[in-house]
């Protein structure tokens, strides 16, 4: 991902937006901000002030781009052109520790509504996913961050449809 141009205001997309509406007090702006392979996804970067859980949520946790640059990517198209452009898709029964766990839904608008960061992976005898014993760092919209959670926590909000992603190097 790309870093945010602060200096420039060509790159803002809107102004003053809350992402979780008045309940939870953060605002921001929204930034067109570029991916490795160069294609623009959409951003929102928090005003200074508001409480440190309140400045990102999931994707920006997950991807790290909240840390690195301090945005957070949106879900759907976005999230998705992200994890096209800089991950590779692994099946479970290669994922490993630090890899990115992307929940779908079945409408491509809204797709991939959270991420986490898997740590621990257990499968069942019959191939499936033992949801209560995998676990995920995760950061659930304005929530702080919990750190070896179960993956059941979150297949609880969205489903059990999920995917692992892989960083390309």
């Amino acid at each position: 991902m790309s870093p945010l141009l602060y200096t420039g205001y060509s790159n803002i997309y809107d102004a003053e937006r809350m992402p979780w509406g008045e309940t939870v007090e953060a605002n921001g702006n929204d930034y067109i901000v570029r991916t490795d392979l160069g294609n623009q996804v959409l951003a929102w970067v928090s005003y200074g002030g508001s409480q440190a859980q309140n400045q990102s949520w999931c994707h920006g946790f997950s991807l790290g781009t909240h840390e690195r640059w301090g945005y957070s990517v949106y879900s759907g198209r976005h999230v998705a052109r992200v994890l096209a452009d800089e991950y590779r898709r692994v099946n479970r029964f290669e994922a490993q520790p630090g890899d990115i766990i992307a929940w779908r839904t079945s409408n491509p608008n809204r797709d991939h509504p959270h991420t986490a960061i898997l740590k621990r992976l257990v499968l069942l005898p019959n191939g499936w996913i033992d949801f209560t014993r995998s676990l995920m760092d995760s950061k659930n919209g304005p929530d702080p961050v919990q750190r070896d959670e179960p993956i059941l926590t979150m297949v609880r909000v969205y489903g059990s449809m999920i995917m692992f992603y892989r960083k390309l190097r």
